[in-house]
Protein backbone atom coordinates (compact mmCIF):
# COMPACT_ATOMS: atom_id res chain seq x y z
CA UNK A 1 0.00 0.00 0.00
CA UNK A 2 1.32 3.62 -0.72
CA UNK A 3 -0.42 6.96 -1.73
CA UNK A 4 1.03 6.93 -5.06
CA UNK A 5 -0.48 3.61 -5.90
CA UNK A 6 -3.95 3.52 -4.14
CA UNK A 7 -4.01 6.81 -3.27
CA UNK A 8 -3.90 6.29 0.38
CA UNK A 9 -1.75 5.25 3.03
CA UNK A 10 -1.40 4.55 6.75
CA UNK A 11 0.81 5.91 9.23
CA UNK A 12 1.70 4.28 12.36
CA UNK A 13 2.97 6.46 15.57
CA UNK A 14 2.64 10.02 13.52
CA UNK A 15 2.60 11.27 17.05
CA UNK A 16 4.58 10.43 20.27
CA UNK A 17 3.38 8.61 23.28
CA UNK A 18 4.25 11.50 25.69
CA UNK A 19 2.52 14.16 22.73
CA UNK A 20 -0.51 11.92 22.33
CA UNK A 21 -0.67 11.54 26.26
CA UNK A 22 -1.25 14.97 26.15
CA UNK A 23 -3.42 15.49 23.46
CA UNK A 24 -5.71 12.65 24.95
CA UNK A 25 -6.25 14.38 28.33
CA UNK A 26 -6.65 18.25 26.60
CA UNK A 27 -9.34 16.80 24.69
CA UNK A 28 -11.29 15.09 27.37
CA UNK A 29 -10.81 18.40 29.43
CA UNK A 30 -13.04 19.79 26.55
CA UNK A 31 -15.27 17.57 26.00
CA UNK A 32 -16.22 18.01 29.81
CA UNK A 33 -15.84 21.79 29.41
CA UNK A 34 -18.50 21.52 26.81
CA UNK A 35 -16.48 23.17 24.17
CA UNK A 36 -17.65 21.16 21.26
CA UNK A 37 -20.71 21.66 19.04
CA UNK A 38 -22.92 18.84 17.80
CA UNK A 39 -21.49 17.86 13.92
CA UNK A 40 -23.69 19.51 11.62
CA UNK A 41 -22.93 17.21 8.84
CA UNK A 42 -25.10 14.78 6.62
CA UNK A 43 -22.44 11.84 7.02
CA UNK A 44 -22.58 12.13 10.53
CA UNK A 45 -26.80 11.67 11.00
CA UNK A 46 -26.68 12.05 15.14
CA UNK A 47 -24.58 12.19 18.05
CA UNK A 48 -21.46 12.96 17.17
CA UNK A 49 -19.43 16.40 18.01
CA UNK A 50 -16.94 18.76 16.33
CA UNK A 51 -14.66 21.55 17.49
CA UNK A 52 -13.00 23.72 14.47
CA UNK A 53 -10.14 24.50 13.83
CA UNK A 54 -9.12 23.89 17.37
CA UNK A 55 -5.61 25.91 18.41
CA UNK A 56 -3.65 22.05 19.45
CA UNK A 57 -5.40 20.54 16.58
CA UNK A 58 -4.08 23.44 14.19
CA UNK A 59 -0.84 22.47 16.07
CA UNK A 60 -0.64 18.91 15.06
CA UNK A 61 -1.39 19.62 11.31
CA UNK A 62 1.15 22.02 11.28
CA UNK A 63 3.81 19.77 13.06
CA UNK A 64 2.48 16.71 10.56
CA UNK A 65 2.58 18.90 7.67
CA UNK A 66 6.58 17.93 6.58
CA UNK A 67 4.98 14.40 6.98
CA UNK A 68 2.19 14.47 4.99
CA UNK A 69 4.57 16.21 1.72
CA UNK A 70 6.83 13.25 2.44
CA UNK A 71 3.76 10.70 2.07
CA UNK A 72 2.06 12.30 -0.93
CA UNK A 73 5.09 13.63 -2.68
CA UNK A 74 3.12 16.76 -2.70
CA UNK A 75 3.51 20.36 -1.71
CA UNK A 76 0.20 21.08 0.06
CA UNK A 77 -1.77 24.35 1.50
CA UNK A 78 -3.69 23.55 4.34
CA UNK A 79 -7.07 24.41 4.58
CA UNK A 80 -8.51 23.34 7.77
CA UNK A 81 -9.03 20.58 10.38
CA UNK A 82 -11.37 19.81 12.91
CA UNK A 83 -11.81 17.60 16.02
CA UNK A 84 -14.27 14.85 16.36
CA UNK A 85 -16.01 12.76 18.82
CA UNK A 86 -17.84 9.64 18.25
CA UNK A 87 -20.07 9.04 20.55
CA UNK A 88 -20.96 4.67 20.82
CA UNK A 89 -22.97 3.26 17.77
CA UNK A 90 -22.46 5.91 15.88
CA UNK A 91 -21.91 5.74 12.32
CA UNK A 92 -19.96 7.91 9.35
CA UNK A 93 -22.26 7.72 6.25
CA UNK A 94 -20.28 6.54 3.35
CA UNK A 95 -19.03 9.70 1.34
CA UNK A 96 -16.61 11.70 -0.39
CA UNK A 97 -15.58 15.45 0.41
CA UNK A 98 -15.66 19.13 -0.70
CA UNK A 99 -12.84 20.09 -2.92
CA UNK A 100 -11.12 22.01 0.50
CA UNK A 101 -10.60 18.31 1.36
CA UNK A 102 -8.32 17.52 -1.90
CA UNK A 103 -5.93 15.85 0.36
CA UNK A 104 -6.78 14.62 3.91
CA UNK A 105 -5.55 12.68 6.93
CA UNK A 106 -7.59 11.21 9.72
CA UNK A 107 -5.86 10.25 12.89
CA UNK A 108 -6.64 8.73 16.09
CA UNK A 109 -6.22 10.55 19.07
CA UNK A 110 -8.07 8.00 21.88
CA UNK A 111 -10.46 5.16 21.64
CA UNK A 112 -12.93 4.32 24.73
CA UNK A 113 -12.57 1.15 25.50
CA UNK A 114 -9.60 0.17 24.00
CA UNK A 115 -10.22 -1.24 21.23
CA UNK A 116 -10.47 -0.62 17.23
CA UNK A 117 -13.28 1.07 15.35
CA UNK A 118 -11.89 0.78 11.69
CA UNK A 119 -12.94 2.87 8.65
CA UNK A 120 -13.61 1.77 5.11
CA UNK A 121 -12.35 3.25 1.87
CA UNK A 122 -13.32 2.32 -1.65
CA UNK A 123 -10.53 1.42 -3.84
CA UNK A 124 -10.55 2.87 -7.47
CA UNK A 125 -10.87 -1.34 -8.32
CA UNK A 126 -14.31 -1.04 -6.09
CA UNK A 127 -12.69 -2.96 -3.29
CA UNK A 128 -13.77 -2.01 0.14
CA UNK A 129 -10.22 -1.63 2.26
CA UNK A 130 -10.74 -1.46 6.07
CA UNK A 131 -8.13 0.52 8.30
CA UNK A 132 -7.63 -0.46 11.63
CA UNK A 133 -6.13 2.65 13.77
CA UNK A 134 -5.20 2.71 17.08
CA UNK A 135 -4.20 5.81 19.18
CA UNK A 136 -1.61 8.12 17.41
CA UNK A 137 -2.12 6.35 14.35
CA UNK A 138 -3.30 8.49 10.80
CA UNK A 139 -4.52 7.34 7.80
CA UNK A 140 -4.10 9.90 4.92
CA UNK A 141 -5.79 9.56 1.48
CA UNK A 142 -7.47 11.51 -1.09
CA UNK A 143 -11.28 12.44 0.71
CA UNK A 144 -12.33 13.58 -3.17
CA UNK A 145 -11.96 10.59 -4.74
CA UNK A 146 -12.19 7.21 -2.53
CA UNK A 147 -15.64 6.94 -0.71
CA UNK A 148 -15.00 6.83 3.03
CA UNK A 149 -17.64 5.47 6.11
CA UNK A 150 -17.64 3.63 9.53
CA UNK A 151 -19.85 1.51 10.41
CA UNK A 152 -21.47 1.52 13.87
CA UNK A 153 -18.93 0.92 16.61
CA UNK A 154 -19.26 0.05 20.38
CA UNK A 155 -15.97 2.58 21.24
CA UNK A 156 -16.26 6.59 21.78
CA UNK A 157 -13.65 7.63 19.65
CA UNK A 158 -11.77 11.31 19.25
CA UNK A 159 -10.16 12.39 16.26
CA UNK A 160 -8.67 14.98 14.40
CA UNK A 161 -9.43 15.48 10.10
CA UNK A 162 -7.10 17.46 8.94
CA UNK A 163 -7.06 18.69 5.36
CA UNK A 164 -4.55 20.20 2.46
CA UNK A 165 -4.98 20.81 -1.20
CA UNK A 166 -2.27 20.12 -3.58
CA UNK A 167 -0.43 23.77 -3.96
CA UNK A 168 0.37 23.02 -8.02
CA UNK A 169 -3.44 21.82 -8.59
CA UNK A 170 -6.94 23.09 -9.15
CA UNK A 171 -8.25 23.83 -5.68
CA UNK A 172 -5.82 25.76 -4.80
CA UNK A 173 -8.25 28.94 -3.50
CA UNK A 174 -9.66 26.39 -0.68
CA UNK A 175 -6.48 27.55 1.40
CA UNK A 176 -7.19 28.71 4.50
CA UNK A 177 -10.71 27.23 4.14
CA UNK A 178 -12.31 30.80 2.59
CA UNK A 179 -15.74 29.05 3.11
CA UNK A 180 -15.83 29.08 6.82
CA UNK A 181 -14.11 32.38 6.92
CA UNK A 182 -16.38 34.04 9.36
CA UNK A 183 -14.89 31.49 12.38
CA UNK A 184 -12.49 33.41 14.45
CA UNK A 185 -10.19 30.26 14.49
CA UNK A 186 -10.05 29.74 10.62
CA UNK A 187 -6.34 29.03 9.34
CA UNK A 188 -6.56 31.59 6.41
CA UNK A 189 -7.26 34.45 9.39
CA UNK A 190 -4.29 32.82 11.44
CA UNK A 191 -2.16 33.30 8.66
CA UNK A 192 -3.10 36.56 8.11
CA UNK A 193 -2.46 37.52 11.62
CA UNK A 194 0.79 35.67 12.02
CA UNK A 195 1.74 37.43 9.22
CA UNK A 196 0.70 41.25 10.24
CA UNK A 197 2.58 40.65 13.82
CA UNK A 198 6.02 39.62 11.62
CA UNK A 199 5.50 41.88 9.37
CA UNK A 200 4.95 44.99 12.31
CA UNK A 201 8.14 44.20 15.16
CA UNK A 202 6.66 47.24 17.02
CA UNK A 203 3.40 45.52 17.76
CA UNK A 204 4.01 43.49 21.25
CA UNK A 205 3.51 39.64 20.63
CA UNK A 206 0.80 39.37 23.33
CA UNK A 207 -1.57 41.64 24.90
CA UNK A 208 -3.10 41.05 28.18
CA UNK A 209 -6.17 42.54 29.05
Amino acid sequence: MSFETDRYEVIRGALSDTFLAAAQRYYQTLLLQEKFRPAQLKAVPRGAFDRYCDALSTTIQEMLHPVMETCTGLRLLPTYNYTRVYPPGAVLVPHTDRPACEISATLTIQNSPAEVWPIFLRRKDNTTARVDLEPGDMLVYCGMELPHWREAGTVEQTGIFMHWVDANGRYTDHHGDPKRRYSPRNLGILDERRASKTASAAEPQFEFK
